[in-house]
């Protein structure tokens, strides 16, 4: 499991490509985002077990734990 976080901005789509274009295995997994699923959706990406590929993510659900107080004054989960 690789997880790429970083504030708006800051290039983690572009490092995603690039790494994916370098390492073909790569299957790229993008959180929903803040949504009230998001709990149920870490739950079953960290329960369900990978095929050949090595997920990398577009963000993981440590972002609402960081920009949910920032940007909505609370952790929407």
């Amino acid at each position: 499991m690789i997880i790429v976080e970083g504030v708006d901005n800051t290039g983690k789509t572009r490092l995603i490509e690039r790494l994916t274009q370098a390492f073909p295995l790569l299957k790229v997994i993008k959180s929903p985002g803040p949504t009230p699923d998001l709990l149920r959706w870490t739950m079953q990406e960290l329960m369900e077990s990978s095929d050949r590929h090595l997920k990398i993510y577009d963000r993981f659900f440590f972002s609402e734990l960081v920009y949910g107080p920032v940007i909505r004054g609370s952790v929407l989960y």
